[in-house]
Order: structure tokens, then sequence, then C-alpha cells
């Protein structure tokens, strides 16, 4: 099982009032894929009143790693840029242009100033 709450996650945006993300599975081959079920619930922690504690250990399991290691979940905050082929042709021509990195300093390493261009995008590195 896992349980994520919204305190530990603040840019998690559920719907409505719910403040928990629970995952729970079945540690045996189920039908049809002959793997283990899972089911995902979201609700209000304070509607949570019947806490099993500690959780019920499963007795045997289909095979090894299908009860998972307690662990931590450590959430960022991450940007997601476009692909490069998303790019208009203007843009990729710009992001190509060594010289403006150079000039806006970002500290980007020279290791890639001299990259190939495909054929197919003449402004676009191969390394994307």
């Amino acid at each position: 099982m896992a349980q994520l709450y919204l305190r530990d996650i603040p840019l998690l945006r559920p719907p409505g009032r719910s403040d928990l993300f629970q995952v729970l599975w079945c540690p045996y081959d189920h039908e049809p894929d002959r793997k283990p079920a899972t089911a995902l619930f979201r609700r209000s922690a304070a509607a949570v009143v019947d806490v099993l504690a500690p959780p019920p250990e499963p007795y045997e399991t289909a095979c090894d790693g299908y009860v998972p290691e307690p662990c931590l979940l450590a959430p960022e905050r991450i940007t997601e840029y476009p692909r490069i082929l998303d790019l208009s042709a203007e843009v990729r021509q710009l992001r190509g242009d060594w010289d403006r990195w150079q000039a806006a300093d970002v500290g980007v390493d020279s290791s890639y100033a001299d990259c190939p261009t495909s054929p197919e995008h003449p402004h676009t590195d191969l390394i994307q």
C-alpha cells in the first residue's frame, strides 16, 4: 500500500476535497494478466476512521518482489519543456545559435558547441 497526503505534496491538486491518495494491491496473480491487482482511491483523510495498525501481512506471495519494501517518496517540482521538434523553426534556429547561449551566460559548458546537426532538421542538435 502507498499513501500520499496533500500536506506532504503541496503541489498535488486532487479533485474535490480529497487530501489522501491511496494505492492498494493484492500480492497474488489475478486474471486476465496474471499479475497483482491494484486499486486507487482518493479520499478525505478525516473520513478514514477504522485504521488497521499494523496492516495485515500477506502469508504468501505469488513471486518474490510482489510485496514492496517500505520506502520514502521525495517529490520535487520540475519544469517540463517541449520536445525540440515541437518548437517552431525560428525557435529551433535560435536554440542552435551557440553565440546566443554564451552571451546569455547561462552556464552551459562548451562540450556541445561543435555538435553536428541533423540533415532533415538543420537547426536541431542530434543531442536532445
